[in-house]
């Protein structure tokens, strides 16, 4: 059986070209990132189905943190009490050492989307976290026409505002997809503040 591969970072990004960019509904850049977390995520359960089974999560330990995999697995959980009392998550979060069968720099843990951002951002001692929670901007299509109901025909046409019912099919859709994915992360979905003074975009993660 072949050994876990670690992914290779540090990749020059594409440059911009429209005409790319026209031929996909998803950027280029983050259709990529998303494939390669995958696809090092389906090598994982091959060969150890356990650890998905009890993570959701892989933190990568910076492998300059000063003192090596095992000071920066101290401060990161350093790190996550203190995100534990700033956001009081609803569930248990947790950091595991890291297997130095799969890679003596990657920590599997369970996490949620929140603290995942709050150890981002606040922890010297991470690298990065998979799966990576990006930051979405779905664009309304113009055309969108929605499909009238008996009532909003007899109110006359106009009656429905095409965007927010883009903006609800959308959410909905989401939803659907994390039900598909079994994804209960609260911090996963449409963020509903930010939509809601947008026209024009849906925001989510």
């Amino acid at each position: 059986m072949a050994p876990f591969e670690r992914p290779q970072f540090g990749r020059e990004p594409h440059g911009f070209d429209p005409a790319t960019l026209a031929r996909s509904v998803i950027a280029l850049p983050l259709i990529e990132q998303i494939n390669l977390e995958s696809a090092v995520t389906a090598q994982l359960a091959i060969l150890y189905p356990k650890i998905r089974a009890k993570h959701n999560s892989a933190v990568f330990l910076h492998p300059a943190f000063p003192g090596g995999a095992d000071a920066a697995l101290a401060a990161v959980r350093k790190d996550l009490l203190a995100a534990q009392e700033k956001l009081k998550p609803g569930s248990t979060q947790a950091i595991d050492a890291p297997n130095p069968e799969i890679d003596g720099q990657v920590a599997f843990a369970t996490l949620e989307g929140s603290v995942i951002r709050f150890l981002q951002a606040k922890s010297a001692a991470v690298e990065r976290i998979w799966p990576t929670r990006f930051e979405v901007t779905i664009d309304i299509n113009l055309n969108f026409k929605p499909l009238e109901t008996p009532r909003q025909t007899a109110a006359g046409p106009g009656s429905a505002d095409p965007r927010q019912v883009a903006k609800k099919l959308i959410k909905d859709y989401i939803e659907l997809a994390k039900k598909a994915a079994k994804v209960t992360d609260p911090d996963q979905g449409v963020d509903d503040y930010k939509t809601a003074v947008s026209n024009q975009y849906v925001f989510a993660r």
